[in-house]
C-alpha cells in the first residue's frame, strides 16, 4: 500500500496542507474523510483554545467579550460560548481527533471506546516522537491504520489478504536479524473453536479464519509471538500487545490477559502502560442467566524491552 504524501496537521488550513503535499485541496479533504479524522472538532477546539488563552493572558483580563471578539476577529456569540465552557466537549467518538491524540497529553485516559484513539495515544505517549510503529506482526487488513495513524513500514501476517500491498508473510519476520525495530504491534485472535461467535458481523469470516483450535494452541502462539517480538526489538523498544479474556463453554472463562502479563514478564518485558477499550456488546437474545459478568473490554498492554537484556523464558 503506497503511503500518502499528505501529512494532516490540525493547525494548518486545507490549502496549506495541499500546498505542502503538492496535491489538490480536494485530495486533502478526501484524505480526511478516508482516515475518519474529526476535522470539525479540531477546528472548533483550536478556536476554543485560542479564545481561552487570550482571556487567560494577564493583560487581557479586563477585556469585555466584545473586545475579545474584535481582537481575535471572531463572532461575539462564539466568544461568549467558549469563554463560559470549563472544558471542550463535542468530539465524535466514531472519528479520530488529531488535536486530542497529538496535542493534549494530559487528556489521554486509560479507558476509551475508540481503538483507533488508543493506538494514536500509544504512539503519542510511548514512541518518542515517531508517527507510527516500525512493524505490525499481525497486520491483517490494517484496521488499526484506517483512521489517522500511518501504516508501519514493515507489515506482516500469517495470511495473505487480497488488496493489501506491502504485506509479507509472518515467516519472513521470523527470519530477520535480531534488534531490527523500535516498536512492534501484535493483535492475535480472541476466539476458540467450538465457542459461539455472533453471526452477521462483517468481521465474521476473518474470525472464522483466525480462531485457535484450543487454549493450548493459543498459549503456544502467544509465547512464540512475544519471544519473536522481544528478539526483533532493539533495547528499550516497545511492544503493544492487544488481548481479551475469553468466555468458554461450560461456564468457564480463560483469563488471557493474566496469561499474557505473566508470559511477558517471564520473557523479559517490563509493563509500562495499559489501555482498556470498552466494547459495545450486542443485546442478549436468550433468557439464559449469565454465570459471570459479560466481558465488555479488552486490553492494549504496552511492554518495553529493557536496555539491559534479561530474557528469562528460554523454553
Amino acid at each position: 500500500m503506497s503511503k500518502s504524501k499528505i501529512q494532516y496537521n490540525p493547525y494548518k488550513s486545507i490549502k496549506e496542507m495541499a500546498i505542502a503535499a503538492g496535491v489538490t485541496e480536494d485530495a486533502v479533504r478526501a484524505y480526511i474523510r478516508r482516515n475518519n479524522i474529526d476535522r470539525r472538532f479540531d477546528e472548533k477546539f483550536l478556536m476554543y483554545q485560542r479564545i481561552r488563552d487570550f482571556i487567560a493572558d494577564e493583560k487581557n483580563r479586563n477585556c469585555t467579550y466584545a473586545q475579545v471578539a474584535e481582537a481575535l476577529g471572531v463572532g461575539l456569540s462564539t466568544v461568549k460560548k467558549y469563554a463560559k465552557m470549563p472544558s471542550f466537549v463535542g468530539h465524535n467518538q466514531n472519528k479520530v481527533s488529531r488535536i486530542e491524540t497529538e496535542s493534549i497529553a494530559q487528556s489521554i485516559q486509560s479507558v476509551n471506546d475508540n481503538p483507533y484513539e488508543i493506538i494514536a495515544n500509544i504512539v503519542k505517549l510511548h514512541l518518542d516522537g515517531a508517527k507510527t510503529f516500525d512493524a505490525d506482526l499481525t497486520y491483517g487488513t490494517g484496521q488499526f491504520y484506517k483512521h489517522g495513524t500511518p501504516i508501519p513500514e514493515h507489515i506482516f501476517d500469517k495470511y495473505a489478504y487480497d488488496g493489501v500491498e506491502g504485506l509479507r508473510f509472518l515467516n519472513d519476520a521470523f527470519k530477520l536479524p535480531d534488534e531490527q525495530f523500535h516498536s512492534v504491534v501484535i493483535d492475535l485472535p480472541r476466539h476458540i473453536k467450538g465457542n459461539f461467535i455472533p453471526m452477521g458481523s462483517s468481521a465474521w469470516t476473518m474470525r472464522e479464519l483466525n480462531k485457535f483450535k484450543d487454549i493450548s494452541e493459543l498459549e503456544v502462539t502467544y509465547r512464540k509471538m512475544m519471544k519473536q517480538a522481544f528478539r526483533l526489538l532493539k533495547k528499550g523498544g516497545k511492544l503493544v500487545f492487544k488481548v481479551q479474556d475469553i468466555p468458554l463453554s461450560g461456564k468457564r472463562t480463560y483469563w488471557a490477559s493474566s496469561y499474557a502479563l505473566t508470559l511477558a514478564s517471564n520473557i523479559g518485558f517490563e509493563q509500562i502502560d495499559t489501555f482498556i477499550q470498552h466494547l459495545q456488546l450486542r443485546p442478549k437474545k436468550d433468557n439464559v442467566a449469565d454465570y459471570a459478568a459479560r466481558i465488555a473490554h479488552c486490553y492494549f498492554y504496552v511492554f518495553q524491552k529493557p536496555n539491559a537484556s534479561n530474557a528469562n523464558d528460554q523454553r
